[in-house]
């Protein structure tokens, strides 16, 4: 859970009464990803800190709160999780931010924060530059849904390379207007075939968690 990190975690004030974790996410799955990532974190530092308290900025539904309970009653002695709707709500003690996108306005408001992590593979350009500023963070993300992102990522080189999305549209159209379908490869400006892909060379920019996966189907 922690494969990208900018800047080594610093430890904890001496004034520091315990460790407290900040979850800001819309999706539970990925909230509760992200717990598991800022866990091993507060494993790899249990000796500093003694409280641990996760803070989902999240509006329940009734499908979610079953999820949200159930892990809540099954932390450690020591390690809460709570939720709500407004960050206003977040503990000032919290020292690990849990957010998809998170802003400057929220990593300036947590005066203890030392530690944020994306509960996705890949944090975007803005968030690196975010954090690459306050250089008293480190960063961390979790990849829970790099399988299902990888696999989207090949789809798209398909239908990319086959033009899928164009011959679909023609096919659609036509049957609306009752015409009888168009064979052949004709279709945005060109009579050439798709290209057949086997034996060819991908060039996959950014292996990591997805990147690794897409190789890996293209081979």
């Amino acid at each position: 859970g922690e494969a990208t990190r900018d800047q080594p975690m610093g430890g904890m004030t001496g004034d520091a009464g315990g460790a407290y974790v900040c979850v800001c996410m819309r999706l539970v799955a990925a909230s509760l990803a992200a717990t598991a990532a800022a866990v091993y974190l507060v494993r790899r530092r249990r000796r500093r800190w003694s409280v641990v308290a996760f803070y989902l900025l999240h509006e329940a539904d009734v499908d979610e709160l079953p999820l949200l309970e159930a892990a809540a009653a099954s932390l450690s002695p020591g390690v809460t999780l709570s939720w709500d709707t407004e960050m206003s709500r977040a503990p000032p003690e919290a020292t690990v931010f849990v957010a998809r996108l998170p802003s400057a306005e929220a990593l300036d408001s947590l005066k203890r924060l030392r530690a944020v992590i994306v509960p996705f593979a890949g944090p975007t350009v803005t968030t690196r530059l975010l954090l690459r500023a306050r250089p008293h963070l480190s960063l961390h993300n979790a990849h829970f849904n790099a399988q299902s992102t990888s696999e989207l990522a090949v789809g798209l080189l398909l239908a990319a390379a086959k033009g899928v999305l164009a011959r679909d549209a023609r096919l659609r159209a036509e049957s609306l207007a009752e015409q009888p379908w168009t064979a052949g490869w004709a279709v945005g400006g060109t009579s050439a075939p798709p290209p057949t892909l086997g034996g060819r060379t991908a060039l996959v920019l950014g292996y990591g968690a997805v990147g690794g996966r897409v190789a890996k189907a293209l081979q």
